[in-house]
């Protein structure tokens, strides 16, 4: 199978350049997808779209990766399971979760989330109606 030329944040066009900065400053290095999606400046900005979209999402960082590691998975990319799953383990995804995922069966559902804290205060000075 042919393979695509990646791109360094060097050898990039210069419209891409900021977009693998980006991402070597929050991984450590262009990961090599970035680089591949460089050489088309839609493919790189449709990409860094629907990512902006799950991460702005009221899902955490391990949800997130419940989603990405699932499609991986369904869509037998294993190096998309690979790289989500090194993402997850940063996250603080548990262990036997992952294994799940990996594997594609569902995960234990998490515990529930802490409702929010209401501050003394605001409860001190409610008034009645």
């Amino acid at each position: 199978m042919p393979s695509l030329p990646g791109h360094t944040v060097e050898s990039a066009p210069e419209a891409d350049r900021q977009p693998l900065e980006a991402a070597r400053k929050k991984f450590g290095m262009v990961p090599n997808l970035m680089g591949i999606l460089a050489t088309a400046p839609a493919a790189i900005g449709s990409y860094l779209a629907v990512t902006g979209e799950l991460e702005g999402s009221s899902l955490t960082p391990p949800e997130q990766q419940v989603v990405l590691i699932a499609t991986s998975v369904e869509n037998r990319c294993e190096y998309c399971v690979s790289v989500h799953s090194a993402v997850a383990g940063l996250a603080q995804m548990p262990t036997e979760a992952l294994d799940a995922l990996r594997a594609a069966r569902h995960p234990a559902p998490p515990p529930p989330r802490a409702p929010p804290r209401i501050p003394r205060p605001l409860l001190e000075t409610r008034r009645s109606a």
